[in-house]
This record gives structure tokens, C-alpha cells and sequence, in this order.
């Protein structure tokens, strides 16, 4: 957020992290902590104040080093996230695919990915990594699969996107190239989400 947005924008008090509410259709939360059990805490107390739509934006690595593109919308998120078990005993999630989910996938025009969510970053080992690869899976991340679970559990909408940081394609951790693009892409498509606006 800019500091502009920061000054003028009302802060939501009582959750932890910086959380901002910019307007009548968004609320803003950042730094609340890294993985599924983070997210899905601050989601459950967002619940409870009525929010019924969550866009997540996150860094995820690379399984497969061929991709050009760096933002992706996840279509599926394979799980080995506890998180996710505690809302379903299913091995992958799915967005709810309706009217919401396709409006803000049409509006921000991202290509998709199949995602695996691991509660364990850094130590992915071999064999999953290898057995993802083979599943056409291209990002790993921590969160996707437990925001999915979460909201077809509550009956709620969720998109998750990913922006490609790191790699462990060829199966050794690749850090990134240049965090400063990084940064900068997270913040274009931030800005991009926050300009779309729907009608409910």
C-alpha cells in the first residue's frame, strides 16, 4: 500500500498485522505471518465479522522453470497442509467456480496453475516434489489448499493467486533472481485487485 493509502485509510483494529479497510468492498491485511495456519486464523475472526469473499496474494516456488509468466490464479491446490485437514479429509481443493470467482478471473485475466500447498517450506522432499511434477502441479506455496478447504467448508468464495519467487524444479531450493521484480509485481497486481470493483 502507498502511504497515502496507509494515512486515509481506516485502520481495522483488533486482528493482528496491518489491516486496512480501503473502502466499501475491501479490506486490506498484510503482514499477519507466513502459512496456512496464520491465514486461516485471521480468516476465521474476518468471517465472523461477515466478510463472505477472500482474495489471497502470495509467493509461491516454481516446480517446473519453463514459465514466462509470474502471476497465476490457482485453479486447484493439492494438500499436505494440516490446515486443511481440519476442514476436509480431501487430497485437493477447488475454487467455488461461480459468478464471483469468474467475474474477478475474467476482470484480472491471469493464466492458471495447478498449485501443492506443504506446511513445510524448504524441506519438500524428492519424492512429493517429483510426484507433483508428474501431476502437472507448477507452483508449491503454503496456503492455497487450506484457503480453498476453508471456504467450501463455510460455503464462502476464495481466489488465490501466485506470484512465481523462487524454484526447486530441479530439485535444489533456487532463490530468487531479484526480489526488487518481485516486489514489484506483487504490488501492480494488488493494485490491479483493489481497482476492480463488483456489483454484488
Amino acid at each position: 500500500m502507498s502511504k497515502k493509502q496507509r494515512i486515509f485509510s481506516k485502520k481495522l483494529k483488533g486482528l493482528f498485522g496491518q489491516n486496512y479497510i480501503l473502502d466499501e468492498n475491501y479490506v486490506y491485511c498484510s503482514e499477519f505471518g507466513n502459512g496456512a495456519p496464520a491465514i486461516i486464523g485471521l480468516m476465521e475472526e474476518l468471517r465472523a465479522f461477515g466478510v463472505e469473499n477472500f482474495i489471497f496474494i502470495g509467493l509461491a516456488g516454481l516446480l517446473k522453470d519453463e514459465v514466462e509468466e509470474k502471476v497465476f490464479i490457482v485453479n486447484n491446490a493439492f494438500s499436505t497442509s494440516g490446515s486443511a485437514y481440519l476442514y476436509s479429509d480431501k487430497d485437493s481443493f477447488q475454487p467455488k467456480k461461480e459468478k464471483w470467482f469468474e467475474f474477478f478471473a475474467k476482470e484480472l485475466n491471469y493464466k492458471e496453475s495447478i498449485c501443492w500447498s506443504t506446511d513445510a517450506p524448504f524441506r519438500e522432499t524428492e519424492s512429493l516434489v517429483l510426484f507433483y511434477q508428474k501431476n502437472e502441479v507448477m507452483h508449491v506455496d503454503m496456503e492455497c489448499a487450506s484457503i480453498y478447504a476453508f471456504a467450501e467448508f463455510y460455503k464462502l468464495n476464495a481466489l488465490c493467486i501466485v506470484v512465481s519467487a523462487d524454484s526447486i524444479s530441479n530439485l535444489t531450493w533456487n532463490p530468487p533472481k531479484n526480489k526488487s521484480e518481485i516486489n514489484l509485481v506483487l504490488k501492480k497486481a494488488i493494485e490491479k485487485i483493489i481497482a476492480i470493483k463488483h456489483e454484488a
